[in-house]
């Protein structure tokens, strides 16, 4: 279950590769040196000074190099999935058995059929019993498959892999989408939203459903595959995170995080860990959660906001199917809401940007201070009336002597 004669590569710089190896073991599968995957000290970014007020646990921020070096064997690769000048590089998390969403996703928005732009569709997977997917592989061209069991933990086992993939493979790519195989992108808006601060980018996520510090760390409602990941953040709250169920970025910041996972311990949920890298590399935050319809919503409401008449003027386009139970299979309401899309422009076929990409309420900053001295204002008050309250009860008592 590999491309024969794979060598696995590291960029030691944009115009350089490094040969890792290419010695096969007895199972047909490329060996990798875990010396070979570490950065070059010259290119290993430093994490930020911790500040005080840090919810993330010290030992996250202590860890040694290459404690995380992600050395999972490449099953079945597709490198020549990346061309030059490529605007937006899609890579969907997606399990071996969903072949359906995946056919969905190929037919709808991640169609390599746009004439306006370029972009291209890359799906991540592990291992599931029994299941295989080289004949997808031969006749798409676009599955990358690494030697790890599908889980609900070893999702930040494929995050990394997006991260890792990315910097062997396609650093041609402006802008990186990491996406679940349950949502659809209007990528009509999403492009040109991106080709909007192309110039300028944030230097950090650019497309992100914001989680604000600091929410528990509440393992015990995981799923009972989780085992000990969760238990290596031990750490009350987290940090400020992206819903990991579409996030997208610049290259440059992709490779940052690439290189700081290398040395960061990996814990579920995978998203509240991209949040610790990217709080130790001082990424920045455009908080788009006006983009996204259907986080805590049900399908026919997803389909109602892309299906409004005012949907054109508005920064909605990230579908999420997700924990749905529509009418019909997910694939089948991935089609029902593309073609809603496709209807909607074509009713206006000229996009005004500028409109429509209005995303109000944007956290440009990875700063929490402001929600902090908010929640300190509360108590404040609280603490006041309490005090208020008290004293009343006092004098209409009689109970207690109080100054005249």
């Amino acid at each position: 279950m590999h491309i024969s004669g794979l060598a696995v590569c590291y960029a030691v710089n944009p115009g350089e590769f490094k040969e890792v190896s290419d010695d096969i073991n007895d199972r047909g599968i490329p060996v990798i040196d875990l010396d070979d995957l570490a950065a070059p000290e010259s290119l290993r970014p430093q994490p930020v000074p911790q500040a005080k007020d840090s919810v993330i646990p010290h030992h996250l921020y202590t860890a040694p190099q290459n404690s995380n070096p992600h050395a999972y064997p490449y099953l079945i690769n597709s490198p020549s999935s990346c061309r030059e000048n490529l605007f937006l590089l899609v890579l969907i998390r997606t399990k071996p058995s969903h072949t359906a969403s995946r056919a969905a996703i190929r037919a709808t928005w991640g169609a390599q059929r746009r004439a306006n732009f370029t972009q291209q569709l890359v799906f991540l997977v592990g291992t599931e019993p029994n299941i295989s997917i080289v004949s997808e592989s031969l006749l798409y061209g676009d599955i990358v498959q690494e030697d790890f069991v599908e889980s609900y933990a070893n999702l930040t086992l494929k995050t990394a892999m997006a991260y890792k993939w990315t910097q062997l493979f396609c650093r041609t790519a402006k802008f990186v989408l990491i996406a679940d195989d349950d949502i659809v992108v209007d990528i009509y808006k999403l492009t040109a939203y991106l080709h909007s601060i192309e110039d300028n980018p944030s230097p950090g996520f650019v497309l992100c459903y914001l989680y604000h510090c600091c929410r528990p760390a509440l393992w015990q409602g995981l799923p009972h595959d989780v085992g000990p990941h969760g238990r290596l953040y031990r750490g009350i709250y987290y940090p400020q995170y992206c819903a990991g169920a579409a996030m997208a970025a610049p290259l440059a910041a992709i490779n940052k995080l690439y290189l700081m996972s290398l040395d960061t311990p990996q814990f579920a949920p995978d998203d509240a860990w991209v949040g610790v890298l990217a709080e130790k590399l001082g990424l920045t935050f455009v908080d788009t959660f006006k983009s996204y319809s259907g986080l805590h919503s049900n399908t026919e409401s997803v389909i109602g906001s892309f299906n409004h008449s005012q949907y054109l003027s508005s920064p909605v386009m990230v579908g999420v199917l997700n924990g749905t139970r529509p009418q019909g299979t997910l694939s089948a309401n991935m089609h029902r809401l593309w073609g809603t899309i496709q209807r909607q422009h074509r009713m206006q076929p000229k996009l005004n940007v500028a409109v429509y990409m209005q995303i109000q309420n944007a956290d440009f900053h990875s700063d929490t201070h402001i929600y902090r001295i908010a929640v300190a204002a509360l108590v404040f008050d609280l603490a006041v009336m309490l005090i208020i309250g008290y004293l009343i009860f006092c004098r209409k008592k009689q109970r207690c002597k109080l100054p005249k």
